[in-house]
């Protein structure tokens, strides 16, 4: 299996090409896991290029979608054809991994993080919910995603009072 790599910024782009798949899916562990090893923290995995996913490649990505879950790593994939995207779907994991359409728009929205990261504790500092040693990776999963989950409904709501606010001026 072929792995194009890129950079943008302080994110590292992976790019498999073609089929993710129980004999291909170990090349993009081995590589995932060198750069975790070597301090990488910030990745897209940009699909554009792989054609098949099967259990073995979600299993590669939930793995590192679980060593980004909650703390200062973070995970953005990018541009799923409609095949793979369907398989994400139908094994639920479109709701776990942060799925954006391009490349570019991984790019923006990770850009976004200090924003994200404020809104996140806000949304900890709200429920009350503390770190355990200042470590969000030990923080339980079920508050983790409870924080999470509240952080983008708090950002959902901040971006609209902000076009209200917008519109208000605008008149």
């Amino acid at each position: 299996m072929e792995i194009n790599e890129t950079r943008a910024g302080d994110f590292l782009i992976l790019e498999p090409v073609g089929h993710l798949d129980t004999r291909t899916s170990n090349e993009l562990e081995n590589k995932v896991a060198q750069h975790l090893t070597a301090g990488q923290k910030r990745f897209i995995i940009d699909l554009v290029a792989t054609e098949y996913i099967s259990s073995a490649g979600l299993r590669v990505l939930l793995m590192l979608a679980k060593k980004s879950d909650g703390g200062e790593r973070e995970l953005i994939l990018c541009s799923l054809n409609a095949s793979v995207r369907e398989v994400f779907e139908i094994a639920g994991f479109d709701n776990i991994f942060t799925i954006v359409e391009s490349r570019s728009d991984a790019v923006a929205r990770g850009s976004s993080r200090p924003q994200a990261d404020r809104i996140f504790h806000i949304a900890a500092r709200l429920m009350a919910i503390r770190r355990s040693g200042g470590d969000e990776e030990q923080m339980d999963d079920v508050a983790a995603r409870a924080i999470r989950r509240a952080a983008e409904l708090l950002a959902i709501a901040e971006e609209r009072d902000l076009r209200a606010d917008e519109e208000a001026g605008g008149r």
